[in-house]
């Protein structure tokens, strides 16, 4: 029996056992049946494929009144958080209380509330007229910040809900804002537009205490979306959607530092940004699909993470900065070495993109989606999806190179193709003589070779010469 029957077959257990299982009493119609088995089945090669929207997508178009152990099954294993939260209203921002006991939420409805660890409201601010873009907590947990689509960056008290201070000095959309490492000041950021120079990024530095400008930045043609101090206060980096990262140096007076997102074809604007715990590093997620990390000293590019699908809209670094994480708008969250840029494992249970994530203090991750929940992540544990390469057609083999460096993968369209075993960046991509199935293959030790079999319409060997 190969493999493709014993999968029909365990299929067909499982599905007899969910539906000895279902009430007798309801009358269901061939075509109820048929439609279940279908949903099903769909639902279970979406996860195959790691597509966890598809997932949920499939199961809840499944009649409900056959809904079994199949059902549940795949219910769980479609989401792989520890717990996901529901919320009302659909999230746009969210940060983590220096306690790791609470967080802050805020939405597309200009709503800004605190949460306790199970996601009830403790505490909901008057909050915004428009969309609340970014919140934060001062260092101390007593404040919080908010910037808004609305054009303000307001302060409020985090045990009471009142408003402290509203800062209105900017003339557009302010994406982001953050408290200085002592919590004496504030950067907003936005834009202006200047009738010689069109859009100008700008920055104002302000006392969280006042809501007093003590002094305004300028950097590029383009919206500043995000923005954060070092964690020694000396520095103050800037996400441009100028397809970079401004790096000022606050003791001087002098032009920043331009940490330049490279071209690769895609629409690289910077949408998120953070400092590593020490503050040597710059991590920044992109529009191209990737994010990059910067030394702060010198500016020099040290890491691409590659994987995501589509826009990243999030990044952080856990406390001890051992890890990355990265949000996107492909609905998975993922975790990196922060140290080499080696993939460590892709969280799915999100249904739509992710649109915020942060690290407690605790050293738990949680991440915030357009689906309308929070989730809850172990970052210590390797349960986790890993990395879901995709292979041109349905993959045969998969074989590591003698030094475990490269992985190359037969697909049944006939197609080699060759990854670094590190990065999951695809290094080659080869076609049969013919569009034949390549089920095997193997790596020759030199000079590079890989020698892939085909099985139809007759068996025959070819050799790849690989670099």
């Amino acid at each position: 029996m190969d493999h493709r029957t014993l999968v029909q077959a365990a299929w067909a257990l499982l599905l007899a056992a969910g539906a000895a299982g279902q009430d007798a009493s309801v009358e269901v119609s061939a075509e109820q049946r048929e439609s279940y088995y279908a949903h099903v089945a769909a639902a279970h090669a979406a996860l195959r494929l790691g597509e966890t929207g598809a997932v949920r997508r499939w199961l809840d178009g499944a009649p409900s009144s056959l809904r079994g152990f199949e059902w549940r099954w795949l219910d769980a294993a479609g989401d792989e958080s520890l717990r996901s939260i529901p919320l009302d209203v659909q999230p746009y921002a969210f940060d983590q209380h220096p306690d790791g006991a609470r967080s802050s939420v805020g939405s597309s409805d200009g709503s800004v509330t605190i949460r306790d660890g199970a996601g009830a409201v403790l505490l909901r601010t008057a909050g915004h007229a428009e969309t609340t873009l970014s919140v934060q907590f001062d260092p101390q947990g007593k404040r919080l910040l908010s910037s808004s689509y609305d054009r303000t960056v307001k302060l409020w008290d985090a045990e009471s809900g009142a408003l402290l201070l509203d800062f209105s000095g900017h003339a557009y959309p302010v994406g982001g804002a953050c408290f200085s490492p002592d919590g004496e000041l504030v950067a907003s950021s936005s834009y202006e537009r200047d009738p010689e120079r069109g859009v100008v990024g700008t920055i104002h530095l302000w006392g969280s205490r006042t809501g007093e400008v003590l002094r305004t930045l300028e950097a590029g043609r383009k919206p500043i979306v995000d923005v954060r101090f070092s964690p020694d206060g000396a520095q103050l980096a800037a996400a441009s959607w100028d397809y970079c990262v401004y790096l000022w140096d606050l003791a001087g007076d002098g032009e920043p530092q331009v940490l330049a997102m490279p071209d690769e074809g895609l629409y690289n604007a910077v949408d998120d940004l953070a400092f590593s715990p020490d503050g040597t590093r710059v991590l920044a997620g992109s529009k191209d699909h990737t994010a990059r990390v910067w030394e702060a000293s010198s500016g020099q590019l040290v890491l691409t993470l590659r994987g995501h699908d589509n826009d990243v809209t999030c990044v952080d670094w856990s406390p001890d900065g051992a890890l990355i994480a990265t949000g996107s708008t492909d609905q998975t969250v993922r975790l990196w070495n922060a140290t080499d840029g080696s993939p460590r494992g892709v969280l799915r249970g999100h249904v739509a993109g992710v649109v915020d994530l942060a690290f407690a203090a605790t050293g738990r991750l949680y991440s915030a989606a357009s689906d309308r929940s929070l989730r809850e992540w172990d970052p210590t544990v390797d349960w986790y999806g890993g990395v879901v390469r995709r292979t041109s057609d349905a993959c045969y083999a998969a074989v590591f190179s003698p030094d475990g460096s490269r992985v190359a993968t037969c697909s049944y369209d006939g197609r080699i193709q060759q990854w670094d075993a590190v990065t999951w960046e695809q290094l080659g991509s080869w076609q049969a003589p013919s569009t034949q199935a390549t089920p095997l293959g193997h790596w020759m030790p030199q000079p590079p070779q890989f020698c892939a079999s085909t099985r139809m319409p007759r068996q025959s060997h070819f050799l790849v010469e690989v670099s």
